[in-house]
């Protein structure tokens, strides 16, 4: 399935809300918990590829996410699974390693087909994260966005993992 997201830093209360003046909806709050994996015999981040185990609400997801196929929003295909047992334990008994844990506090809101995440994340601050499912939905994402008032400038293309691996000078 393909994923269409972008996103932008954001004082929280302020987007929070903007989003219910306009009549977003609220759907679920949650704590999230992303670990990231790499493999010897397979570098997810040359390949603009990455591999990751969420962990919310006491589920496991599974998730591939493919290079990117876009340059106006982070646009790649995604999947995932949600898997029971020990899926850490399975995927390092495969040589997969854990590379870096991502904590975040997501509070999920929907507007006309869209999600919009509003993402607390830890080491990094807040986040608006708007997100589509097929290609033609951008020009709404860029809508909503300039509805709430954030622009172009302030669009961010790069996921999370990417961000920290940033501040922490792993380039």
């Amino acid at each position: 399935m393909l994923e269409v997201e972008l996103k932008a830093r954001v004082d929280q209360e302020y987007i929070r809300k903007k989003l219910l003046k306009e009549g977003v909806k609220p759907v679920k709050k949650e704590k999230q918990v992303d670990t990231y994996f790499n493999h010897p015999c397979h570098d997810f981040k040359s390949k603009d590829e990455a591999l990751r185990v969420r962990q919310a609400e006491g589920r496991l997801y599974l998730t591939f996410k493919g290079p990117r196929v876009d340059t106006e929003t982070k646009t790649r295909e995604e999947l995932e699974v949600e898997v029971k047992g020990d899926i850490f334990a399975l995927l390092e008994a495969l040589g997969f390693v854990p590379s870096k844990k991502i904590i975040k506090e997501r509070e999920t809101y929907r507007w006309e087909g869209l999600k919009l995440f509003l993402d607390k994340v830890e080491g990094l601050g807040s986040f608006l994260e708007i997100e589509g499912k097929e290609v033609n939905e951008k020009g709404k994402i860029f809508h909503l966005f300039n509805k709430l008032g954030i622009h172009s400038d302030r669009f961010i293309k790069k996921s999370y993992l990417e961000l920290i691996m940033e501040e922490g000078g792993e380039k």
